[in-house]
């Protein structure tokens, strides 16, 4: 199967099975949002796109998801491989490195206000 891992702010994260045929319809629906943006990140030495809740910084209370020294992104978040067709299809899922090189660089923080533990995506690029 085609593998993506999802990232939430109320500290659930889970590898998915991706529908290749459906991406965007899929980010919509996991992520449980109604807009979204792509942004391209390094991590190590993988390369990575992140489907995140647009409007995840305008929330009522805003959570950390992914966290560089470049930028943070706020919200729900669906991370995908950087390989998409010339056409701008996914044609895989992530794989076993990519997988293990995501879950390397995942922190899990303590929420004091939320009562809750979160997992956060933590890199430099």
């Amino acid at each position: 199967m085609h593998k993506g891992i999802v990232l939430k702010t109320n500290g659930d994260k889970k590898l998915i099975d991706l529908e290749l045929d459906n991406i965007l319809k899929q980010s919509y629906r996991e992520l449980d949002v109604q807009t979204i943006d792509i942004v391209t990140v390094k991590i190590d030495d993988i390369f990575v796109n992140i489907i995140v809740d647009d409007e995840g910084l305008l929330k009522d209370d805003p959570h950390v998801t992914v966290s560089s020294n470049l930028r943070n992104l706020y919200g729900n978040v669906l991370i995908l491989p950087n390989d998409i067709d010339e056409e701008g299809r996914y044609f895989r899922g992530l794989n076993e490195h990519e997988i293990d090189t995501i879950n390397n660089n995942i922190q899990t923080l303590i929420d004091t206000d939320q009562k809750l533990l979160r997992d956060v995506l933590v890199f430099v690029e």
